[in-house]
């Protein structure tokens, strides 16, 4: 018979393989601390009561990492407290010397509070468009790919091209933005729920684009032969200057005018200003051109304008001579419209309106012929030869009526004569003037300041209209009412 047999025990410690054991939750939000427990362990899964050394927590992702030191007493094992910031999937380390270990957790974002825009283009041309993505995150920076928010977008410059509120999908948002003016612009991003923190696009500054013309601006209104400023200017299509342009401008004009010339050399900033005398009556457009950049303006050319009296009206007429005058100073001449007898002399005191018109520098023209025509002067005892007679002229505006008039002087004796009784010379013949003889001519010129409007008009003179044709001895030989005037106006 086999007699019972005792066994000896055996103490066992851990071998000299050690690895940590980790052990953490199997989610976590960012930003919220989870528990980390740390076990020292074996190669076999022995735990290492004993166990002393200082642990260094490591993680894949940003996280606020404890601090760690076996002295001993712990039993090998002991919890940590851990912040992961970094969502995804996240794994955290332990090591001591060749002692390591790690877990893995699944970290969520956070609530989103923050959006993070994608960088925009330090500089543009005008209406280029201009990607920009969308995305929020929370605090820690953690993207989003599950917000369903709206984000909506709005700038401090009216012409910039705004896209409609945008709808978040899969965490995302993309849209163009286009800037039409030069200089810097910021797009300014607001969330419609007021959940995320407004922000601002990076500044772009943006350029004037390729495709240009010129604005032209020129005053409303011009007188006719009076210089006027044009600024001609080089814009973009989107109406933005271009500060560097160059080119030499060619000027036309739909009417006849006095055009400047200019060369743009690229240091006037893109503008110049130019004279233009605009010489044709009416509305008149002015274009620059160079190559395909071309633009025009518009203005009205004012001037004065003449109608006659009709043919049929008044034994003198006042009539327009067109060539002696031009768009600004008018010669109207003072025709016979049938002979006259004994006409030594006529004159007219015509009501104007002295806002718009002033007389010329030289105010009469006149044929001294007209009513010094080399006649014969007789005296009592016989007649002899005398030159012409000198004349007595007269041009004056006074409170607005033109003072006009001609007429032949009586004169005392001259030289080697005898007088008459009365001590002058008397002009006896009876002067006969034939039709479509100019008696004399006044010249108006028009005022720079002056409006549209009726300088004089025949039909409705006045009581200050006063006119005659006198004979020698100052009977009215054609009265006011055998004058025909026309309508002077400035246009």
């Amino acid at each position: 018979m086999i007699s019972a047999a005792t066994s000896t025990i055996v103490i066992v410690g851990p071998s000299a393989n050690l690895h940590y054991e980790l052990t953490v939750p199997a989610t976590a939000v960012s930003g919220i601390a989870v528990n980390a427990t740390v076990t020292a362990k074996d190669e076999f899964g022995n735990g290492t009561p004993g166990f002393r050394g200082a642990v260094v927590f490591t993680s894949t992702g940003t996280a606020l990492l404890p601090s760690l030191t076996f002295a001993g007493p712990e039993g090998g094992t002991a919890t940590v407290s851990v912040t992961f910031l970094s969502s995804g999937s996240q794994t955290l380390t332990a090591t001591t010397g060749a002692v390591t270990g790690s877990a893995t957790i699944a970290v969520t974002h956070s609530a989103e509070t923050t959006y993070v825009l994608s960088a925009l283009p330090a500089t543009a041309v005008a209406g280029q468009a201009l990607g920009l993505v969308i995305q929020v995150a929370d605090n820690q920076g953690n993207l989003s790919a599950d917000y369903t928010g709206t984000a909506h977008f709005s700038s401090a410059d009216a012409s910039d091209r705004l896209p409609s509120d945008c709808t978040f999908a899969a965490g995302r948002c993309s849209v163009a933005l286009i800037f039409t003016s030069s200089g810097g612009h910021q797009v300014t991003v607001t969330d419609q729920a007021e959940s995320i923190t407004t922000a601002q696009t990076s500044l772009v500054s943006v350029t004037a684009d390729a495709k240009q013309h010129y604005e032209l601006a020129l005053p409303s209104d011009a007188v006719s032969g009076v210089a006027v400023n044009a600024t001609v200017t080089a814009k973009d299509e989107f109406g933005n200057g271009v500060p560097g342009y160059t080119g030499t401008v060619i000027f036309t004009s739909t009417g006849t005018a006095v055009l400047p010339s200019l060369t743009f050399a690229g240091t006037e900033g893109g503008t110049a200003t130019v004279l233009v005398t605009f010489n044709s009556l009416g509305t008149q457009t002015l274009t620059a051109t160079t190559g395909a950049v071309t633009g025009s303006a518009v203005v009205h050319v004012h001037g004065l304008g003449y109608t006659n009296p009709a043919a049929s009206l008044g034994k003198v007429q006042l009539v327009y001579n067109a060539a002696a005058s031009t768009t600004t100073v008018v010669q109207l001449d003072l025709v016979t419209a049938v002979p006259l007898l004994n006409a030594f002399g006529a004159g007219m005191n015509l009501p104007v309106d002295s806002t718009k018109v002033t007389l010329d520098a030289t105010p009469l023209a006149n044929d001294t012929s007209v009513f010094n025509p080399g006649a014969q002067f007789t005296q009592a005892d016989g007649g002899i030869s005398s030159p012409d007679l000198p004349l007595a002229e007269a041009a004056a505006l006074n409170s607005g009526v033109a003072y006009t008039g001609v007429s032949s002087k009586i004169v005392a004796n001259p030289a080697g004569g005898t007088p008459l009784p009365n001590g002058f010379w008397v002009n006896q013949d009876a002067v006969g003037i034939p039709a479509g003889t100019v008696l004399y001519s006044m010249r108006v010129a028009m005022l720079p300041a002056a409006t549209p409007g009726t300088v004089f008009d025949g039909a409705a003179l006045g009581a200050k209209f006063r006119a005659a044709v006198r004979d020698q001895l100052g009977n009215d030989t054609v009265v006011q009412s055998d004058f025909g005037i026309g309508k002077l106006e400035a246009k």
